[in-house]
Formats: C-alpha cells, structure tokens, sequence
C-alpha cells in the first residue's frame, strides 16, 4: 500500500489537512522571503548610518532608497509643512511597517493549532463508524478487522500532527525572525530621528 492510498483511508477530513499543508508551505516560504529581505535592507541601512554624523540631505536620498520603513518616514517628513514632526507620527508609520512585516504569521499559528485538531476530528469520527460497524454485525468481528478500522481512523491524526508540528515550529521561527526585525526598525526610527531632527514630542 502506497502513501496515496494511506491517505485516501483517512478520508474526507484528509482533504482539509492536506489544504493547511498547502498554506502552511505558501505563508511560510512568503513569509521566510519577506522578512529575511526586510531584515538584510535595514541591517544594512544601519549599517551605514546608525553611527555616521548626521547628514540630512545623504541620508534623505538614502532613505527613499532604503528599507520600506525609511520611503515612509522620509515621506512623513516632506508631507510635514511645519517641518517638525510629530513623535507620534514615527510610531504610527513604524507600527504600521511591523504589521506588514508580522502579516500571515497569525495564519501560521492558526494552522498549527487547527491541523491537530482536524486529525483528532477524523480519528473519533472514524472511530464512532468503526463501532458502528461492530454494532450492526453483532459483536461477530475478529480482531484484525477491529484493527484495520481503527488504524484507518487513527491516519487523519498523523496526518494532522504532520501538518501542524512543521507549522509550530515554522511560526516560533519566524516570529523570532520578526522580533529581531522590529528591533532593527525601533533602531532605525531612532536613526532617522538623530539624522533629521525636528521632532514634536506632542
């Protein structure tokens, strides 16, 4: 017997299971691209700038060039007509860069709590029909065929530990990468404060 048709035994609660496999993988790897882009432009942002002296109009050309986070604080900036800046107006734009950043990780935890979940779904439903079968044959079942029934109900728990122990693991690393992320944009605002200046703390 092959792994399709191990699968197939399982069921329809298979299907579900196998469409978290399919999202899990498309989050992850989008979600493992963007950060670690996002994470490599502002460390070498910072890199460049977090200990130079300030150099306004450089580091205005460096940061319409630079990570998402300095485009849009750069463009705070200019939308400024007073010129001063709004302390408040840095934490919005840079909560705003952390919710992109953070985007799909709620996906990947739901995924990781809800495929186990599935699995133990299918293997008490198959459970309950396995009994059932019993019960209309009037207890005259041999213990092989008791078996096979309850293995079959016990594969969409597999399958549901398959999908959602990747899933956990995968989403602790990737909030881990976006905390070390957020930590380089509080670094950043900082930066672009020290560089501009011109700061309201109202």
């Amino acid at each position: 017997m092959n792994l399709l048709e191990i699968v197939i035994k399982g069921g329809w609660v298979m299907i579900p299971i196998g469409l978290c496999s399919l999202i899990m993988l498309a989050v992850g790897i989008n979600r493992y691209l963007a950060i670690g882009r996002e994470k490599q432009a502002l460390e070498r942002f910072l890199g460049d700038w977090e200990r130079r002296a300030p150099d306004v109009s450089g580091f205005r050309t460096a940061c319409k060039l630079g990570p998402s986070l300095t485009q849009a604080l750069i463009e705070c900036w200019e939308l400024e007509r007073s010129g001063k800046i709004r302390l408040s107006e840095i934490e919005t734009v840079a909560r705003q860069e952390l919710e992109r950043v953070e985007a799909g990780l709620g996906t990947m935890a739901t995924i990781a709590a809800v495929a186990p979940l599935l699995g133990f779904f299918g293997t008490v439903t198959g459970m309950v029909q396995a009994f059932m079968q019993i019960q209309n044959l009037g207890g005259a079942v041999n213990a092989a065929v008791l078996a096979g029934g309850i293995w079959e109900a016990l594969i969409t728990t597999v399958g549901g530990l398959v999908v959602g122990i990747p899933a956990l693991l995968f989403y602790n690393y990737l909030a881990a990468k976006t905390r070390q992320t957020s930590g380089l944009m509080e670094r950043c605002a900082t930066t672009a404060v020290r560089q501009l200046g011109n700061v309201n703390e109202a």
